[in-house]
């Protein structure tokens, strides 16, 4: 089976929403964490991470619901 990087992202994004145990998202943000080098990131990026985190700390800016998310990903990858 072979799968382009967005159907993965998806297939990836979905079961972690379904996931209500802490220790596996926790387990899970480490492998995130730690699967990331530094030079995989470019500053743009960490910036950009940084402003959204504050907005959303601020209460600012928009958040989706679950079905907004699955549209999103389905018209990303032309489903």
């Amino acid at each position: 089976m072979n799968m382009d990087i967005a159907t993965i992202k998806l297939e990836l994004v979905q079961r972690m929403l379904a996931v209500r145990d802490m220790a596996i998202l926790d387990r899970l943000r480490e492998v995130i964490d730690t699967g990331v080098e530094d030079g995989d990131i470019s500053e743009e990026e960490v910036a950009e991470l940084e402003n959204l985190r504050a907005e959303r700390m601020r209460g600012e800016g928009r958040s989706y619901t679950w079905e907004d998310v699955q549209r999103m990903a389905r018209e990303m990858i032309g489903k």
